[in-house]
C-alpha cells in the first residue's frame, strides 16, 4: 500500500493532557513508509471532528511518541492509528465525546482503572463511578436464565467487582447529566504499559468466549420453551483491541476467525448481521464499538481479529470473490433480498445454504438468528425455521437445509405501504432448478430464478405467514395459480383489491345473494372497494373473468 498522505501538525492549547504542556495535534492523513521514522516530544492528539478533520495515521516504519497518544472519538468519527511497523508511546488515552446524554455502548483496547483512569480532561482529575459516571455490563447468564433480551440485560455490576474496565469487554457508559452537559469529553487511560504495547502490536488478537446456558441451579432461572432457550443461550459481547477501523470480512481473504454469524451496529445504530457464508458480505467495526456473537455448547471457543483486517477508512473494500473461490464450497448458497422500490438502498437480505448433511429442522449449529424483525423505517425479511410439528418458530438470518425439495415460510416487515421487490442471487448453485415465491394472500407465484418479483401497493404489515419460498418443488392447487400478470383479487382489513387490470375494465362485486356491493370503471391497473361484512364475494371483470374472494 504505497500512498503519499498530506498531514497538518498544529498546537492545541485548550485541551492539553492534564497540564503536561502544549500537545501536538494531528489533523489529516500521515503515512510513514518502511524506511520512515517519526518522533514526537509531548502528547500526540489524533483528532476526530469531521470527515475532513480526522486524523488517520498509517505507520509502516517507526513511530515513537514519548508521552501519551490521545485518540478522539465521537458519535460519527474517530482518530485512527494503524500500525504495520513499530509504534511506541508512554501511554494511550481514548477521549470520548459524550455528544448526547445517553448510554453509550463501548469497549476499550486496554484495561482502564475505574478509580484513577477515568478523567475529566478539563480539570485533569479522576471522576467517580456512581457519582460522575455510570457503568453497566451485559449479563449473558441472566439472558440465558430468563430468555429476556434488550436493555434489561445490561445491569449495574456489584461495586466491589468493577474496579477495572477490562479490555475487549462490552460496557454501557453514561455521564451524570447534572455534572456533565451534553458534549462533554472524558478520558479513559490505559492502566498498564503492557496494554499499550499490545494495542500497537502487529499481530492477531484473540478474545476468549464463554458458553452461558439455561441452568436451573443458578439464580434467576426460568424454565423456557425450546425456541427461547435456543435464542437466549451463549451470547457474548466484546470489542476489538485496535485503534483503527476493522474490516469484518469472512470471505476468502479472512480478517477474523469465527464460524458463526457476527452481529454489530452500524454508524446509525442499526443492528446488522454478517454471515460467514462465502457471499462477499462485509462490515466495518469502529474502534471502541462492540460485537455480539452466539457460542454453541462443547469446547473452548474464541474470536480472533487477524491483523489483515485493520483499515483507516470504511470505504476500503474486500478482495472480490472470483468463481474459482466460490466453487470451493460444496454447499449451494443463495441470498434473498427484500428491497424498497422507492429507495433501493433500503433493503434486507437473508441466506439459504443447501447440502446433504443439513436438517429441515432448526439446529443452532447450522442456522443463525435474525436479531430484529420489526422496524418502522426499513423492510426486513427473515426465514421461519421450526422443529417437529412447527409450533415452535425461529426467525433466521441463515437457514441451512437439505438438498432437494424445500418449502420455506418467510416473515416480512413492510414498515410503510408501498412497492417492494424480492430478488434472488445465486452464489453457488449446482442443484437448485426452481425457486418460486408464493404470496398466500394474493395467490400469486413468482419465478425468482427468472426475474425479481415486483410486489406493488403492499400495505404496512409484519407477518410470518404471508410468503413462502419453494425450492425445487412443484406447487399444486385445485385451480391454476395466477402468474404475475394474471388478474387476481384479494381482501385484507375489509379492503378488496383487484390487480393487473386494464384501463377501461368494468368491475362488479357481488355478495353471495347476488347483490352488487361495489362497481366501477378502472382508471389504471387496480380497483379497490370497501367491504362492510366478512364472507365470500364474487368479482366479475368485463363480464368474462370471475373470481372468488374471502374477506376474513
Amino acid at each position: 500500500m504505497k500512498r503519499l498522505f498530506t498531514f497538518f501538525l498544529t498546537f492545541f492549547v485548550c485541551l492539553s493532557l492534564w497540564g503536561q504542556g502544549v500537545p501536538m495535534t494531528v489533523v489529516g492523513d500521515v503515512y510513514i513508509d518502511t524506511n520512515g521514522k517519526m518522533e514526537s516530544v509531548g502528547s500526540v492528539h489524533l483528532q476526530a471532528i469531521s470527515n475532513t478533520q480526522q486524523a488517520r495515521v498509517e505507520n509502516h516504519g517507526v513511530l515513537n511518541m514519548d508521552s501519551a497518544t490521545v485518540f478522539y472519538t465521537n458519535d460519527k468519527f474517530d482518530g485512527l492509528l494503524m500500525n504495520k511497523g513499530t509504534t511506541t508511546s508512554d501511554t494511550a488515552v481514548v477521549r470520548k465525546n459524550f455528544t448526547k446524554q445517553v448510554w453509550y455502548q463501548m469497549s476499550f483496547p486496554f484495561d482502564v482503572d475505574v478509580a484513577t483512569g477515568v478523567i475529566n480532561p478539563v480539570k485533569g482529575t479522576p471522576i467517580v463511578k456512581d457519582v460522575d459516571f455510570y457503568v453497566k455490563v451485559y449479563d449473558s447468564q441472566k439472558r440465558a436464565q430468563t430468555g429476556v433480551q434488550g436493555s434489561s440485560i445490561w445491569v449495574y455490576p456489584n461495586p466491589d467487582t468493577i474496579t477495572v474496565l477490562r479490555k475487549g469487554v462490552g460496557y454501557l457508559i453514561a455521564l451524570e447529566s447534572t455534572r456533565f452537559p451534553a458534549g462533554s469529553n472524558i478520558d479513559f487511560v490505559a492502566k498498564t504499559p503492557g496494554d499499550v504495547t499490545q494495542l500497537y502490536s502487529n499481530v492477531a488478537k484473540t478474545i476468549p468466549l464463554t458458553w452461558y446456558h439455561n441452568d436451573p441451579n443458578k439464580p434467576n432461572w426460568k424454565k423456557l420453551i425450546p425456541d427461547s432457550v435456543a435464542f437466549a443461550e451463549g451470547w457474548n459481547v466484546f470489542g476489538g483491541l485496535n485503534s483503527s477501523y476493522f474490516l469484518l470480512n469472512p470471505g476468502a481473504t479472512k480478517t477474523y476467525t469465527y464460524s458463526s454469524t457476527v452481529y454489530y451496529t452500524s454508524d446509525d445504530g442499526v443492528w446488522k448481521e454478517l454471515t460467514t457464508l462465502p457471499v462477499g458480505q462485509t462490515g466495518t467495526l469502529r474502534p471502541y464499538a462492540t460485537l455480539f456473537v452466539q457460542t454453541v455448547e462443547n469446547g473452548a471457543q474464541s474470536f480472533v481479529f487477524e491483523n489483515n483486517g485493520l483499515r483507516l477508512t470504511t470505504l476500503e473494500g474486500p478482495t472480490l470473490f472470483r468463481s474459482s473461490q466460490q466453487a470451493s464450497s460444496t454447499d449451494d448458497i443463495i441470498g434473498l433480498k427484500l428491497i424498497n422500490s422507492v429507495n433501493p438502498a433500503d433493503s434486507s437480505v437473508i441466506y439459504f445454504r443447501f447440502g446433504s448433511a443439513y436438517s429441515k429442522d432448526f439446529k443452532k449449529v447450522e442456522d443463525d438468528f435474525r436479531l430484529t424483525t420489526e422496524s418502522k423505517v426499513s423492510p426486513i425479511v427473515w426465514s421461519v425455521g421450526s422443529v417437529g410439528d412447527g409450533t415452535v418458530k425461529y426467525n433466521l438470518f441463515v437457514n441451512s437445509l437439505p438438498t432437494g425439495e424445500n418449502e420455506i415460510p418467510l416473515g416480512v416487515n413492510f414498515p410503510v405501504a408501498g412497492d417492494y421487490v424480492f430478488s434472488l442471487k445465486e452464489f453457488t448453485n449446482t442443484s437448485i432448478t426452481s425457486a418460486v415465491l408464493y404470496d398466500n394472500l394474493t395467490k400469486t407465484s413468482y419465478d425468482l430464478l427468472s426475474e425479481p418479483a415486483n410486489i406493488d401497493k403492499l400495505g404496512a404489515i409484519n407477518k410470518d405467514d404471508r410468503f413462502v419460498l419453494y425450492i425445487n418443488k412443484v406447487i399444486t392447487s385445485l385451480d391454476p395459480l395466477p402468474s404475475g400478470t394474471d388478474i387476481y383479487a384479494f381482501a385484507e382489513n375489509n379492503i378488496l383489491t383487484v390487480k393487473n387490470l386494464s384501463q377501461g375494465d368494468i368491475v362488479q362485486v357481488f355478495d353471495l345473494t347476488g347483490r352488487i356491493v361495489a362497481s366501477g370503471t378502472v382508471a389504471d391497473n387496480t380497483f379497490t372497494a370497501t367491504l362492510n361484512q366478512k364472507g365470500v364475494y364474487i368479482v366479475n371483470v368485463k363480464g368474462m373473468k370471475t373470481l372468488k374472494v374471502l374477506n376474513k
